[in-house]
């Protein structure tokens, strides 16, 4: 089974980011970083959340709880949630607006 510090490693890199931006995105220095990776130590709870969350991994799957790689959406589809979400505030009729303004909307992107 792989460890924390291999499986970290291992989606760091799937992401295509380097020690120092995924340090810098969770507020560590590349340093204490490294250590994760190296298994020295492990972070804690919260940057473990952070983690999961930047590289789009359940915390289970880090910590080795979990099999299952990937059980988070794309990006798309994380981005496409947090627009549903916004839209929920303006109730039926502002879905219903929305959804006829979509084909005006990309129809000009299209054109340009």
């Amino acid at each position: 089974m792989e460890s924390f510090g291999q499986r970290l490693k291992k989606v760091r890199m799937e992401n295509k980011l380097t020690q120092v931006e995924l340090a810098k995105k969770v507020g560590a220095y590349q340093s204490k970083y490294r250590n994760w990776e190296s298994d020295i130590n492990e972070p804690d709870l919260d940057t473990i959340n952070k983690l999961a969350d930047i590289l789009g991994v359940s915390s289970d799957w880090l910590l080795g709880r979990s099999g299952t790689g990937k059980p988070y959406p794309t990006e798309l589809d994380k981005e496409v949630y947090m627009l549903c979400e916004e839209i929920k505030h303006y109730g039926t009729e502002g879905v219903q607006r929305l959804r006829k303004m979509l084909p005006l909307i990309f129809e000009k992107t299209k054109k340009i």
